[in-house]
């Protein structure tokens, strides 16, 4: 099993894990990687549980500005998660939480207005076609 993969924290499909497939064709210390990583990855899903729903993206984009009180939660998380995986991560205190989650709701509403857009000239195609 390559390095990386033994560093993985997520499983292969949800909560499978590839290298339960065939343990048995896993070396002593690529089990006892996956063991590790399996632990680590409980502790990040306990971590992030934390996190209020209403602050979870949907299909990839933010809802709402957290209050200044979640910006912190969520900073705190995301450094949480971090030490834990051994990453460096950005936005890891309010201001930078609050300021990213703008910039994506800036994003999303962008990209919305465009799709509206596309969507109001396909009607007009169809509707002069129509005539």
């Amino acid at each position: 099993m390559p390095p990386a993969a033994r560093r993985v924290t997520f499983g292969f499909q949800g909560s499978t894990w590839l290298a339960d497939i065939a343990p048995e064709l896993l070396d002593d210390v690529t089990r006892a990687r996956v063991a590790r990583a399996k632990l680590i990855a409980a502790r990040r899903a306990e971590i992030e549980a934390t996190i209020p729903e209403h602050l979870l993206y949907t299909a990839g984009w933010p809802t709402v500005v957290p209050t200044r009180e979640e910006a912190d939660l969520v900073a705190s998380v995301r450094r949480e998660v971090g030490n834990l995986l051994g990453l460096q991560v950005k936005c890891t205190d309010a201001d930078a939480v609050l300021a990213r989650y703008a910039e994506l709701m800036a994003l999303n509403a962008t990209r919305e207005a465009a799709k509206a857009a596309k969507a109001e000239r396909k009607a007009a195609r169809v509707a002069r076609l129509r005539r």
